[in-house]
């Protein structure tokens, strides 16, 4: 908190200011970083998605409210957030008793930049090569600041229940990590771990499966791959073709196929 902005006292909080924001402020991690910043404050009030961008609603005194609209906009502004348009305004007086990420809503005109795929962060890659980690050699491991976007958003806003992840209950422990305004991973959609993990299989063309087994699936592919056969890998956003790009047969054979 700036030392030249004084916490809110109960007298200063009969204002209600609003800050709606858009852009590409959904899937970045942008609600979490906001209910950290209101808790550090000692704000009471609420964030939530919708499909216009996202919405700030809170109580405190002029002087605060500018402090506040600055931390979120400019001091904390995640990493992969990028900013279209600032609309800051005191509105009616509304009583909030605390400060909560609230349900998303998706009545308004969609006005939004969809957020891309990115790329596995640097914490989360130390987590998958990390023997000792839970998260050891998972393949999907993805946090609030890393992981799918575009490719899994089926309508907007940006939640779990409007993307593929719906389809996959978190475990308990990944529930506690979503839920805690601590850990990097709360309310990051793509949660999950080897514990509810997005599964693996192995089949062959005819549709016969060899392998439900994560790490026999990596062997057995890579063995694949070295006796000159061609995979495809389904992934979130689609199908990759793939083969062992030094054997200039199966090259040859996998341009034929795809008429290259």
């Amino acid at each position: 908190m700036p030392k030249e902005v004084s916490p809110m006292t109960k007298d200063e909080s009969k204002s209600t200011w609003h800050l709606h924001l858009t852009g590409q402020v959904q899937g970045v991690g942008f609600r979490p970083t906001v209910y950290r910043i209101a808790k550090d404050y000692n704000l009471v009030g609420q964030v939530k998605n919708t499909s216009d961008g996202l919405h700030v609603a809170f109580n405190a005194s002029k002087e605060l409210a500018i402090a506040i609209k600055e931390e979120i906009c400019n001091r904390s502004l995640p990493t992969l957030a990028r900013l279209t348009n600032v609309s800051f305004r005191e509105v009616p007086y509304k009583e909030f008793v605390r400060f909560n990420i609230a349900h998303s809503t998706k009545d308004q005109t969609i006005d939004m930049v969809l957020t891309p795929d990115v790329a596995l962060c640097e914490r989360c890659s130390e987590e998958l090569s990390g023997q000792d980690d839970r998260r050891y050699a998972y393949s999907f491991n993805s946090c609030s600041t890393c992981g799918p976007r575009f490719s899994i958003i089926d309508q907007l806003p940006y939640d779990r229940a409007n993307t593929r992840m719906a389809l996959f209950e978190m475990c308990a422990t990944c529930k506690t990590e979503y839920s805690a305004p601590t850990d990097r991973r709360y309310y990051a959609q793509t949660i999950s771990c080897p514990d509810c993990a997005i599964g693996l299989k192995l089949y062959r063309s005819n549709a016969e499966m060899l392998s439900s087994d994560n790490t026999e699936i990596i062997k057995r592919t890579t063995e694949l791959w070295q006796n000159g056969n061609i995979i495809a890998i389904k992934g979130i956003g689609g199908y990759l073709l793939t083969c062992d790009a030094e054997n200039e047969d199966v090259i040859k054979r996998l341009r034929q196929l795809k008429h290259r």
